[in-house]
């Protein structure tokens, strides 16, 4: 049996597909076989499994080309099959935003328990998160790697708006928001800890010295 194999390739899908154009010259090979040795044609694709093991115990060697042959067809199956699944994965990971090699990522559950909700969706990894101290501000604050080095990051989880305090200075990591939640803290390879309101603007260093674990006196 003979197949036409391609790729397909659109911006971040890759799929293969199959097409049976091959099934008018593999009909010449199996219904010979077919009628020759009794066989009812009517069984459909099983008969690759009844012919082709009877030609090819005609054959020279034929139990070992027997073996390879189906072997190989397995195999075939088995990468059609996964082409398949790709079709399925690629949609799960663009409607629930959740990349198959998996990250770290902030999620969020009631002090009461119950299940935990993923808050953060984009970037590689994720950590160290502080909430904002007012009930009032569904704010927080973490920090992000989105391909490069880690920065200080926003979102708000009840709108999932993202906020980018820093970016191209340096490495940037643990923040803490201020008890009003108007400032936000941050250790910073730019030689210390600098505070910043929460959209990230007017970066101030206030302690020089290496620093991590931030935190905010109450």
């Amino acid at each position: 049996m003979k197949w036409i194999r391609w790729t397909c390739s659109a911006p971040n899908r890759r799929s293969t597909l199959n097409t049976g154009l091959g099934w008018p010259r593999s009909w010449l090979v199996i219904f010979p076989a077919v009628f020759n040795n009794g066989l009812d044609p009517a069984a459909g694709a099983g008969l690759i499994f009844q012919t082709l093991p009877v030609a090819f115990a005609q054959m020279p060697g034929g139990h070992l080309f027997g073996i390879l042959f189906f072997l190989m067809l397995s195999v075939a199956g088995i990468t059609s099959m996964v082409g398949l699944v790709e079709t399925v994965t690629h949609w799960v990971e663009e409607r629930y935003q959740t990349p198959r090699h998996g990250s770290a990522q902030v999620f969020v559950m009631s002090s009461s328990g119950g299940a935990p909700k993923r808050v953060t969706y984009k970037g590689d990894h994720n950590q160290t998160p502080a909430w904002c101290p007012d009930a009032k501000n569904p704010l927080i604050a973490f920090t992000g790697r989105e391909g490069g080095t880690f920065d200080v990051f926003t979102v708000n989880i009840k709108t999932g708006r993202y906020t980018r305090l820093t970016q191209g200075q340096g490495l940037n990591k643990d923040p803490a928001f201020s008890p009003d939640c108007r400032m936000v803290a941050f250790a910073s390879s730019r030689g210390g800890i600098f505070i910043s309101n929460p959209e990230g603007l007017n970066q101030t260093l206030v302690v020089r010295g290496g620093a991590e674990t931030v935190r905010w006196s109450r």
